[in-house]
């Protein structure tokens, strides 16, 4: 993200600063987390705010609620995810629901997420990419739903005919999935490219959806736990019934659903690069401190050149050599000395 940016003097992990008095940061203009479970990060920002150095999170993918209240790396810290925001600024890919704090908050859409100019064409042919997010389950109880919805879900467009490939990292996953043979597993590009060959989705609830959609694909997440999904699609698959029913508007990318679906993400066409989110940042400090200092300086001025401005010191030296006091200090000195 800095690279291209020769006028910005950066330095990297800072969480070896742990140790630093508050006052050591005061150097900085800004200071970045991007790890809201790393303890570190989170206190060395809270000593930056003690004594007033902004900071910004940028959060790298979707605010999902069960990933919230359900992710074993904070549930193990007895910690909510964003339970408590101590940073001036946060960048969020879409809207954060649960959270604690003041900060002020903006769009912003990482490289992982869209990093193509434009939106991709659709292949010339219809084909599915069946795919999860890396992390997609929480338990056993959750994996097995996973597990036998995707596997009933292949059954049926297999069923059907219809051209797929699947794009799984997980191996445990892997080894549980009944696939025909010949089934590729696309992993070999970024998702955005792999997404060129491919007009329609399924995927588990996470970032993947809201790229598929950005990029204009029918795009359906299984739902295989009860907290809602944070990116609407145009359809979802909580069984095989409904997923049935709902098959052929799917197939043919309904346009009422599809207009539905650009809708429901209409928040990432307002959304800034990572670039524009820390110039943002910085021309918005930059703005507010010649605000402070010309506020400063016109209420200094104003001072000075108040009629009720007055100057005690000399008022009390011509009170002095005007008043009967002088005489009697004058010769008290003269005592003295003797």
């Amino acid at each position: 993200m800095f690279d291209s940016r020769a006028e910005w003097e950066s330095e990297f992990d800072g969480r070896k600063y742990l140790c630093k008095e508050a006052g050591f940061f005061s150097k900085y203009d800004l200071v970045i987390a991007t790890n809201y479970s790393s303890s570190i990060s989170n206190l060395i920002c809270c000593k930056c705010k003690s004594v007033g150095v902004k900071t910004a999170f940028f959060s790298d993918g979707i605010y999902d609620l069960a990933n919230s209240i359900r992710n074993p790396l904070l549930l193990g810290n007895r910690r909510v995810l964003y339970g408590y925001l101590p940073f001036d600024y946060f960048f969020a890919v879409n809207k954060v629901v649960l959270f604690s704090g003041h900060p002020q908050f903006f769009y912003y859409l990482p490289r992982r997420v869209v990093n193509m100019n434009s939106i991709l064409e659709l292949p010339e042919s219809d084909k599915l990419l069946i795919t999860t997010a890396n992390s997609a389950y929480f338990d056993n109880a959750e994996y097995g739903s996973l597990i036998k919805l995707i596997n009933q879900v292949i059954a049926y467009v297999s069923s059907k005919g219809m051209q797929f490939s699947i794009r799984i990292f997980d191996e445990k996953i892997l080894g549980d999935l009944v696939l025909p043979d010949g089934v590729h597993n696309d992993v070999g590009d970024e998702y955005e490219e792999c997404l060129r060959g491919y007009s329609h989705v399924i995927t588990t609830p996470s970032t993947i959806a809201l790229t598929s959609m950005y990029h204009g694909r029918a795009t359906a997440q299984l739902i295989y736990r009860s907290e809602p999904a944070s990116v609407s699609s145009a359809w979802n698959i909580p069984s095989i019934e409904a997923f049935d029913a709902a098959y052929e508007s799917f197939r043919l990318r309904d346009g009422n659903l599809m207009s539905y679906q650009s809708a429901s993400i209409a928040f990432s066409s307002d959304s800034i690069s990572p670039e524009q989110a820390v110039e943002t940042v910085l021309l918005q400090e930059r703005e507010l401190y010649d605000q402070y200092s010309q506020f400063r300086e016109s209420e200094a001025e104003r001072i000075l050149n108040s009629s009720f401005n007055l100057n005690l010191e000399y008022w009390f030296r011509k009170f002095y050599e005007r008043s009967i006091f002088r005489k009697y200090f004058v010769f008290l000195k003269s005592f003295i000395r003797q």
